[in-house]
């Protein structure tokens, strides 16, 4: 049975609550952008109800949000638990001749990291791409419309953060599987230590068996020095391209703004 017949009958409402609330996130993320700068505009005026009034809207919605998170959660955990029992029961009426064969190591794979990442496709993954798809075309319309200059900008500032993890994906990706395999391996060591552990005491054979998981876990320090190292280069990629993006958006709109090409509410929205 393929992981979606199995799954997404119980994931089915809480992929639909996940995409409620992120599609809920673009209208209200444009209602502030443009509410915000009318008050910075009212602010220099000296209107400062308007200030008040934005600062309860924002509260409001952040309290909306921390508490729709919540329950969107709790679903979540609910969802996966009953999943997770499918998947077990499925994984126990295959024949004990192939679950005896089967690799331990291999089968706690699929069974924990396999899973998560099965749930998540449907709960996380697909909702925020084409959500996050949707919202960049909206805020490009928005800005578009009232100034194509600083769409097209935004735009290929935007385009930049598409090449570094690009780069980051394909030796981790690779470094990933790797690790995977051998802990796979260590794991399956360790079970057949235990079944033939008659057999070790019978022949002398542990300081042979000892042998071998120290190689397997030397293996596992060298595979998991590179996962580490490559993500941490891309999770410092991913924070210098948020401080690029931030402080660019930031840089382009000021700029803009100074030499007249947009209004300052322009500018704020943006």
């Amino acid at each position: 049975m393929k992981p979606k017949d199995l799954f997404y009958p119980f994931l089915k409402h809480t992929a639909l609550f996940s995409w409620i609330l992120k599609l809920i996130n673009i209208p209200a993320t444009v209602f502030i952008a443009r509410l915000t700068s009318n008050v910075v505009s009212k602010a220099t005026d000296g209107d400062i109800a308007a200030g008040v009034t934005l600062l309860s809207l924002v509260l409001g919605y952040r309290l909306f949000a921390l508490f729709t998170e919540t329950a969107y959660e709790k679903q979540l955990s609910k969802a996966q638990q009953k999943c997770k029992l499918a998947l077990y029961q499925q994984f126990l009426k295959n024949p004990l001749s192939l679950l005896y064969q089967a690799d331990q190591g291999d089968a706690k794979e699929k069974l924990v990291d396999d899973f998560k990442t099965e749930t998540n496709r449907y709960t996380t993954l697909y909702p925020e791409f084409w959500t996050g798809l949707t919202a960049s075309l909206v805020y490009l319309l928005v800005l578009g419309l009232q100034s194509p200059l600083i769409a097209l900008l935004y735009l290929a500032l935007s385009l930049t953060q598409i090449f570094p993890p690009i780069i980051v994906k394909k030796y981790l990706r690779t470094n990933y599987q790797a690790c995977r395999d051998i802990e796979a391996k260590l794991t399956d060591y360790i079970v057949s230590g235990y079944r033939g552990f008659t057999t070790i005491k019978l022949f002398a054979l542990k300081s042979w068996w000892l042998h071998g998981l120290k190689d397997l876990h030397h293996q596992n320090i060298v595979i998991g020095n590179k996962v580490e190292a490559t993500a941490w280069a891309e999770d410092a990629l991913e924070r210098f391209m948020d401080a690029f993006l931030q402080y660019g958006s930031y840089l382009i709109a000021g700029l803009l703004i100074l030499l007249g090409k947009i209004s300052l509410p322009l500018g704020i929205q943006a």
